[in-house]
């Protein structure tokens, strides 16, 4: 948040507030949104779930584990591998 209000010249309020009435959502969850989606193709192609986790940003496995349940509703072991070539 801190890099975009200083590239937009904005406060973190204003920031939000015209981020929400744009994209209908706030900038945490859009982004949150993105990591997920780019994870479950992650899994889905072989890539195993502490390297999927690095690779969408997050710092610990296990963190990214409780984040991708709690948005898709399924542990990411659920679909490591289902779409393998």
């Amino acid at each position: 948040m801190q890099y975009l209000c200083l590239a937009t010249g904005l406060n973190e309020f204003k920031l939000k507030e015209g981020f929400r009435k744009l994209y209908g959502t706030s900038p945490h969850r859009l982004l949150t949104e993105l990591r997920m989606r780019r994870a479950w193709e992650l899994l889905e192609t072989g890539c195993q779930v502490a390297q999927a986790a690095y690779r969408v940003g997050y710092r610990h496995p296990a963190n990214f584990s409780a984040a991708f349940t709690r948005f898709h509703g399924r542990a990411p072991k659920s679909v490591f591998g289902k779409r393998r070539r």
